[in-house]
C-alpha cells in the first residue's frame, strides 16, 4: 500500500486530485473511470476501515452460523492496463495492490477468491470487461464464477447438486453503457458499445413438495453482481453473474445484489429483509469492487452503524452496549464536504467490536466496576495509537488502580476516597485483539461494608471511559 500511495502521489502531483476527468479515454475506443486511475484522500484511512469493517461483519456473521467468501472484483484498468493512456500507465503500479488486499483478508482470518489471476489467464480467450463500460463482460462472470466454484469446492459439498440447463442467448447492443453515458453525447459517436449476450438458466428437478428448500446460497454486492441492469436489455441479459456462479457451483444461488448503491448496502438489506429472517443462508459470497476499498464513495454508500447492524445480524441477541457515558459518537478519518456523519460509533473503535467484563449495569450517566477488575477488549486492524479518556471515582478506602494493556503496565494511581481523578493515556495498541484491564487493589466488602448496606463489590465508579484512534 506505501508503494502505490507513493506512485499515486507522484501521479497527483503531475496531474491533480482534480485534474482527471470522471471518464477517462484510453487506446483503441477503450473508457475507464477515474475511480481505478487516481488515488482520494485520505485513501490508505479508509482502506483500514473499510477492510476492518468487512472482517467484523463476517465475524458476526460466522457467529450465526453463516460463512462468507468475499469476491473481489479486480479493477477494469489493472485487467486491460495496454489500453491506458500512456501517462497514466507509466506512473500508476498495479502489481501487488490485488494480491495485497487477498493477503490483508488471510491475515484478518476472512476467506477471499482470487478472482484476478484467472481472469489474466484467459484474456486471449474473449473479451472480459466491455471498453466502455466499468464491469466485466458476461464472459469475464463466466470465469470469475468458474475460478469461485474451484476454489470452494469443498465447502460447495455442504449444498446438494443442482442440475442446471443454459441457454446462451445472442448478442445484441444495449441502449448505454455506464462511462459511455457520463460522455458529451458530441463525443459518444466516437465509440461503440460492445454486444451483450444474455443467460436463461432454469433447474432440471424441482420437488413441488419441498415447503422448505434447503438455504440458498446468498450472493450480496454491487452492479458488477447485477449487470446489466438499465442498460435497456431484457431480463435474460441482466443479474448474469448469479447465473454463471450457479451453473459453475452446480447449486442454487440467490442473487440479492443491489446496483448503485456500493457494496454495504446489499448487505444492510439483506440482513433487514423476509428472506434472511425466515431462510438464513448457511454461506454469503459478497462481491467487492476492488475500487470500492480505496477510495471515499459517496454517503450512502458509506459504513453503517456497527452497533445497529450488529443487532441487526444477530436478531437483538447481542448487548450491543460497547460505550460508557460522555463517549460521544464520532465519524471516522472518512469526511465528506457536506459533513456526513458516516460511522456511527465510539472513537472510531466500536467499529471492531469492544467487548466488556467486570462492569456492573449502567445507573444514569455512570457505571460501577469491580471487584478485583475491569477489562475492555477490542480489535484493531494495525498496530496504532489509542487514546484512552477517563474519569473515575473510588467509593472505598486505599484504593490503587493499575492500568494494563496486553499485560503490559501503563499506569498506576492510589486514589482518595470519593475524589474524581482523570487520566489522558496515549496506548500502543496492537493489530488484533487488544485487552485494556483496570486492576483495583480493593472494593465493598473486602475489608469493610458500605454504611448503606449496598453489597456489590463495587471497587471504582466511571464518569467517562472513552476509546478514540
Amino acid at each position: 500500500m506505501k508503494r502505490l500511495m507513493m506512485l499515486s502521489t507522484l501521479l497527483l502531483g503531475m496531474a491533480g486530485a482534480q485534474d482527471l476527468p470522471r471518464v477517462v479515454k484510453g487506446k483503441s475506443g477503450w473508457l475507464f473511470t477515474n475511480e481505478e486511475l487516481q488515488k482520494f484522500p485520505a485513501t490508505e484511512n479508509v482502506y483500514l476501515e473499510q477492510m476492518g469493517a468487512i472482517a467484523q461483519v463476517v465475524r458476526l456473521l460466522r457467529e450465526q452460523g453463516i460463512e462468507v467468501a468475499i469476491l473481489v472484483a479486480p479493477t477494469k484498468a489493472s485487467i486491460y492496463p495496454e489500453f491506458l493512456p500512456e501517462n497514466l500507465k507509466s506512473n500508476l503500479d498495479y502489481k501487488g495492490n490485488y494480491e495485497k488486499i487477498l493477503d490483508d483478508f488471510k491475515r484478518m482470518g476472512v476467506s477471499s477468491v482470487n478472482l484476478k489471476s484467472p481472469l489474466i489467464a484467459q484474456k486471449s480467450e474473449g473479451l472480459l470487461y466491455l471498453k466502455t463500460d466499468t464491469h466485466w463482460s458476461p464472459f469475464g462472470m463466466k470465469v470469475a464464477s468458474e475460478a469461485v466454484a474451484k476454489a470452494m469446492k469443498d465447502q460447495l459439498k455442504k449444498f446438494p447438486e443442482v442440475d442446471f440447463s443454459a441457454e446462451y442467448l445472442p448478442p445484441i447492443l444495449p441502449t448505454s453503457t455506464d462511462l459511455l453515458a457520463q460522455l458529451p453525447e458530441n463525443q459518444q459517436v466516437d465509440f461503440e458499445k460492445d454486444p451483450i449476450s444474455g443467460l436463461r438458466i432454469t433447474s432440471s428437478e424441482v420437488n413441488l413438495l419441498d415447503e422448505t428448500p434447503p438455504s440458498a446460497i446468498t450472493l450480496l454486492g454491487t452492479s458488477y453482481s447485477t449487470a446489466f441492469d438499465g442498460r435497456g436489455l431484457p431480463a435474460a441479459y441482466e443479474k448474469i453473474f448469479g447465473k454463471t456462479l450457479a451453473i459453475a457451483a452446480k447449486r442454487d444461488v440467490l442473487n440479492y445484489a443491489v446496483g448503485a448503491k456500493g457494496f454495504w448496502q446489499p448487505v444492510v438489506d439483506y440482513v433487514r429483509s423476509e428472506e434472511y429472517q425466515l431462510r438464513p443462508p448457511k454461506l454469503i459470497l459478497w462481491e467487492i469492487p476492488e475500487r470500492y476499498l480505496s477510495f471515499e464513495a459517496p454517503p450512502q454508500w458509506a459504513i453503517p452503524s456497527f452497533p445497529w447492524l450488529e443487532n441487526e445480524i444477530t436478531g437483538g441477541k447481542n448487548d450491543c452496549l460497547r460505550n460508557f457515558a460522555n463517549c460521544n459518537k464520532t465519524s471516522s478519518t472518512m469526511k465528506y464536504v457536506m459533513g456526513w456523519r458516516v460511522l456511527d460509533i465510539v472513537g472510531g473503535v466500536n467499529i471492531y467490536r469492544a467487548t466488556t467484563e467486570g462492569f456492573f449495569d449502567r445507573e444514569g450517566p455512570i457505571r460501577h466496576g469491580g471487584p478485583e477488575r475491569s477489562a475492555v477488549s477490542f480489535w484493531l486492524p494495525t498496530s496504532q495509537t489509542v487514546k484512552l479518556d477517563l474519569a473515575l471515582t473510588s467509593p472505598v478506602e486505599q484504593q490503587r488502580v493499575q492500568v494494563f494493556l496486553n499485560d503490559k503496565l501503563i499506569n498506576t494511581t492510589s486514589q482518595k476516597l470519593n475524589d474524581q481523578y482523570e487520566y489522558h493515556l496515549s496506548l500502543p495498541a496492537s493489530a488484533g485483539q487488544n485487552l485494556l484491564e483496570f486492576r483495583y487493589s480493593n472494593w465493598n466488602g473486602k475489608t469493610a461494608l458500605f454504611p448503606s448496606g449496598e453489597m456489590r463489590k463495587i471497587a471504582v465508579t466511571f464518569f467517562q471511559l472513552k476509546l478514540t484512534r
